[in-house]
């Protein structure tokens, strides 16, 4: 007669880390952003200045049904240079 490779226990023991993992997994990705509450209402409250926050059924935003009204959004972060001006840059 022929030994199993694996168990009944060796195949619970196995199923149980897998779970195990798994739950870990799932409560990692759930896990709290770090910001407090005082953060995100001072978030939501720059938002709702900045007009941009929808206000309205169709979703539109304060700002674009009246953007005199709203101060000017600040500058996107990101590249200012293009790869032109590195190479103007680094030429000189």
């Amino acid at each position: 007669m022929t030994r199993p490779l694996i168990t009944a226990q060796t195949a619970a023991q196995i199923a149980i880390l897998i779970a195990l993992g798994f739950t870990l997994t799932v409560q990692l990705a759930f896990a709290d952003t770090g910001k407090t509450r005082a953060q995100v209402r001072a978030e939501l409250a720059e938002a709702v200045r900045l007009g941009l926050v929808p206000t309205t059924e169709d979703s539109s935003l304060p700002r674009d049904l009246n953007p005199s009204a709203y101060p000017p959004l600040p500058e996107p972060m990101g590249k200012t240079d293009t790869r032109k001006d590195c190479r103007a840059c680094a030429s000189k």
